[in-house]
């Protein structure tokens, strides 16, 4: 009996995966199985209607429900609701949602409570708060790394915003990912609508390829064109996240610290979590394929990151003074203030200075010396370091020692005594 048991468990499992992939009668074939085998099974009855609404047979589906056997564990509760949005029945599929349990240490379910209420309330007229919704089962999704439920409530925000080609090219990636079950449900929900999410896929020329500029600037430059920021506060939440990826600490950062850095005078505010969200989801769809913002637990970082300061970092690793001087054109995040910013910036220029200047005393290279003086002409370090490179080069000494007295002069008031030596 027991084995009998086990392999009805596995046939459901099986009918779920493929239902998932969109194999809706391979899926029905199972649950049938599954069900004459072990007759115990009464939430069985659940997932065959499931897949009967998914094909569009609402009687079938409701009668199963309906049925005076059928007992229903609470963890179930997603698939009735989904029922019942299929069946048009929303006050019912609201009323649900309301009885259903909300566990706090299951960012997944809750994702899938988060994306239900959501699609329910749009369905009601209530776009605004609907919208919240799929904002909040985005989080909660990606703290438990669930892709494709993240994709289904990224999908569901683009369709009540009307914006068609975002969410055509989320259709893709769930397609990539063979959820093709989970785009059933959004193709019966968003009847009017979906046709034209399908006329037009992406096609992989399409996809945009990016790269940050943050040494001497602060931009994403895609396809080599220099793409501008829409919002400053998508901007500034990218600063903040780069920060924490090149901090000693990093690349983690939290939520809370986020808020506190960027909305510091509503942080207790309830509505800060929202525009959280909102510049969250903002940052995601603008970055490309740039980097990545992976969350867990209430802490974020970005992953798979290709920016010029960290082909600068490769590049000193490797002891390439050359590539690392064409990619440090500047400052870090320049015109950006955030904590940790200016610490950052320090670092980097001192890495350089100080990997540049150690190389220099066993393989002189007056070039790289010169681009390093007129990157920060102030540093008496590298000045001296040039100078004496160049000491039997008497006119270059001589105009470098002149120019160089000159900055002092204008920028501190005084020549210091170190120059005044090299006379």
């Amino acid at each position: 009996a027991k084995e009998v048991r086990v392999e009805a468990a596995a046939l459901a499992c099986l009918a779920d995966l493929e239902w998932q992939s969109g194999a809706l009668d391979l899926a029905l074939s199972y649950h049938q199985q599954s069900r004459v085998l072990d007759q115990r099974e009464s939430d069985g009855a659940l997932d065959y209607a499931h897949l009967e609404a998914l094909k569009g047979n609402l009687e079938t589906a409701l009668s199963l429900i309906h049925a005076p056997q059928t007992v229903f564990h609470i963890q179930k509760n997603p698939k009735r609701i989904r029922i019942a949005l299929l069946s048009g029945r929303f006050e019912q599929a609201l009323l649900l949602l309301e009885q259903t349990e909300n566990p706090e240490n299951h960012d997944t379910y809750r994702a899938q409570l988060r994306l239900l209420r959501g699609l329910t309330r749009l369905k009601l007229g209530l776009t605004q708060p609907a919208q919240s919704d799929f904002l909040e089962a985005i989080d909660f999704a990606g703290t438990g790394q669930n892709k494709v439920l993240s994709l289904e409530a990224q999908i569901a925000l683009d369709l009540s915003r009307n914006e068609l080609e975002d969410a055509r090219e989320i259709r893709e990636k769930l397609l990539e990912l063979d959820a093709r079950g989970h785009l059933l449900s959004l193709k019966a929900l968003f009847a009017d609508t979906w046709a034209q999410v399908e006329s037009k896929p992406v096609s992989p020329a399409s996809v945009k390829h990016c790269i940050l500029q943050t040494l001497g600037g602060f931009a994403l430059e895609r396809d080599g064109k220099i793409s501008p920021w829409k919002a400053s506060k998508t901007r500034d939440l990218l600063a903040v996240l780069l920060v924490a990826y090149l901090r000693e600490d990093g690349p983690k950062i939290s939520k809370a610290e986020i808020i506190d850095t960027l909305w510091q005078d509503d942080a207790g505010d309830e509505s800060t979590e929202g525009k959280f969200r909102v510049t969250l989801k903002r940052l995601r769809d603008t970055l490309g394929d740039a980097t990545s913002i992976f969350s867990l637990g209430g802490m974020y970082e970005l992953r798979d990151l290709k920016a010029d300061v960290v082909f600068f970092l490769e590049s000193l690793e490797r002891l390439d003074f050359d590539a690392a001087l064409g990619w440090y054109k500047g400052d870090f995040l320049t015109g950006i203030d955030i904590p940790d910013v200016e610490i950052i910036r320090a670092q980097l220029w001192q890495r350089f200075r100080d990997t540049a200047l150690k190389t220099s005393f066993e393989t002189p290279n007056a070039n790289l010396l010169e681009k390093l003086h007129h990157l920060e002409p102030l540093d008496l370090g590298i000045l001296e370091r040039y100078l004496a490179v160049i000491k039997d080069d008497a006119f270059r000494s001589e105009q470098v020692l002149l120019k160089a007295k000159n900055v002092f002069e204008r920028e501190t008031g005084e020549i210091p005594n170190e120059l005044r030596a090299f006379e």
